[in-house]
């Protein structure tokens, strides 16, 4: 289905300031680490991710995009064309994320 309307940034949407929770904080520092050798790709970017979690799937991408520019995978999420984005349900405690950064070609 094609619409024929602008698409809106997020500070278009949000009126006032947002500020991130402590434990979004914490968890960006968690994911970072956790991400320090995976090699850095140039733009444009294909991502394909799979989260493995019971939350909407929507909800995952944002913090998962801001989470690979923190750790320099890739130098900035309006750089991304492609996403493939699956969402596979799973036992509370059993989360977890599997992903491929690649060059768009």
């Amino acid at each position: 289905m094609k619409i024929d309307i602008k698409p809106m940034s997020a500070n278009q949407c949000w009126q006032g300031r947002r500020f991130k929770t402590k434990e979004y904080k914490i968890w960006r520092e968690q994911i970072s680490w956790l991400l320090k050798d995976y090699p850095k790709k140039e733009p444009p970017y294909l991502i394909e991710v799979t989260f493995h979690t019971n939350q909407d799937l929507d909800n995952c991408l944002k913090s998962f995009l801001d989470s690979l520019q923190d750790a320099g995978i890739i130098t900035n999420d309006r750089y991304v064309e492609k996403i493939v984005a699956v969402k596979q349900k799973c036992k509370r405690n059993e989360e977890f994320i599997e992903f491929e950064v690649k060059r768009n070609s």
